[in-house]
């Protein structure tokens, strides 16, 4: 009787389960200038079943896309007011489980150039049309196998000689 009691212990002191409230871990495109509309995707978990999106500040409207939702990936619009500020701002998706942490955003003074490939090597570069550009807009993807060097000489981790 007294082992079983025991047992019993953690098993009431857990309580009920709770659902777990969205989170985001990235945006991408993670914004643009004044007066553009930048159509992006937040990645994240439990993103399914957005019901609003907050955005700080001014200028910046967010609304969530009908279309191509799921637990880890949710497509917004940005449109983004042509008397915007220059800056950070942060959005937030809500769901009947809660509030997600903050996610980041930019209006800045130019458009971000998009990363293309290939452009894996110093013969292959990708080509800007425009200058000024702020950055080049990319993501990292995990990689198999060998990867190309980043300076001449110098090989990064996993690959080959």
């Amino acid at each position: 009787m007294r082992a079983s009691l025991f047992a019993l212990v953690p098993l009431l002191a857990a309580g009920p389960a709770l659902a777990q409230a969205p989170s985001i871990s990235g945006v991408f495109p993670p914004g643009g200038p004044p007066g553009a509309t930048v159509q992006s995707a937040v990645a994240g978990a439990n993103l399914a079943e957005v019901q609003a999106v907050l955005v700080s500040g001014s200028g910046v409207r967010v609304e969530k896309e009908p279309m191509g939702a799921s637990a880890t990936a949710c497509p917004v619009k940005l449109t983004i007011d042509p008397s915007a500020e220059p800056g950070l701002r942060e959005i937030r998706l809500i769901t009947a489980k809660g509030a997600s942490n903050a996610g980041r955003i930019w209006v800045g003074g130019y458009a971000p150039v998009l990363e293309k490939e290939p452009n894996e090597s110093f013969s292959q570069p990708q080509p800007i049309e425009k200058t000024p550009a702020p950055f080049a807009a990319g993501q990292t993807r995990r990689r198999t196998g060998t990867t190309t060097p980043s300076t001449p000489g110098r090989a990064r981790r996993g690959s080959s000689p």
